[in-house]
């Protein structure tokens, strides 16, 4: 597909790659809720955590993959964990 934008005809193949890193990404047909393995209603859930990471292997802070189901206990559990260290903090 050719563009009529000026603009987007004068983009190089670094820039797309670039715009394509900085959009949201949307799970694909191989993707799967990384807790039970569903491929059903799948969405990112915000990890919650605050470990420390000094940036080697895999960020422990990064956002889950899960379907409705697991993400709703994430969030239910997660909630839960930093209401009771609060709690302990008051």
């Amino acid at each position: 597909m050719i563009s009529t934008d000026p603009y987007i005809d004068q983009l190089t193949n670094e820039d797309i790659d670039e715009i394509l890193t900085k959009m949201p990404w949307t799970p694909g047909p191989n993707d799967a809720c990384e807790n039970c393995g569903s491929k059903e209603t799948l969405d990112w859930y915000v990890s919650h955590t605050c470990y420390a990471w000094d940036g080697a292997g895999e960020d422990p802070n990064r956002d889950q993959l899960y379907c409705d189901g697991c993400g709703h206990q994430h969030e239910e559990f997660w909630s839960d964990q930093w209401a009771e260290y609060y709690r302990g903090c008051l």
